[in-house]
């Protein structure tokens, strides 16, 4: 398994290089990564994969890079109750993978719910967004 060092090596420029982003730059990196998410989750996810369907949309058609604002928003919101409904439906692959961490939340509204994370995204959601926001506010690391 790829450590989280690893990762925060590889993503961390990048992820901090979005402080210096104009608008439109910002706007297009955003466009770009959720056409990526819908296509990805179209083509490999069942319980996403039928939302869109659903909606009319699927993985080849051209709203998902043309406009993926439009795509999302022909998305009805998805519950917790569904999510916990669908089980591994909703990850990607079908499966809990053994490398992936997760987080649960103390479940004050109701039941705790799980979120799982492959290891870059638990690296850069983790560390590297938070040291980010951080830095933009004005505070060091620490």
């Amino acid at each position: 398994m790829t450590s989280v060092p690893f990762w925060l090596a590889l993503d961390g420029a990048s992820t901090f290089a979005a402080l210096n982003l104009d608008r439109d730059s910002m706007d297009a990196v955003a466009r770009g990564r959720l056409s990526r998410l819908l296509f990805d989750a179209a083509r490999n996810n069942a319980f996403y994969g039928r939302r869109l369907q659903d909606a009319g949309l699927e993985w080849a058609d051209p709203i998902l890079w043309l406009d993926p604002y439009r795509a999302l928003a022909a998305l009805p919101p998805v519950s917790k109750a569904e999510l916990r409904q669908a089980g591994s439906r909703a990850l990607s692959g079908g499966e809990v993978r053994p490398e992936w961490q997760s987080s649960a939340s103390s479940g004050s509204t109701g039941e705790p719910f799980r979120v799982y994370y492959e290891p870059r995204a638990w690296a850069r959601l983790k560390y590297a967004v938070k040291l980010r926001a951080r830095r933009a506010c004005g505070l060091g690391p620490t």
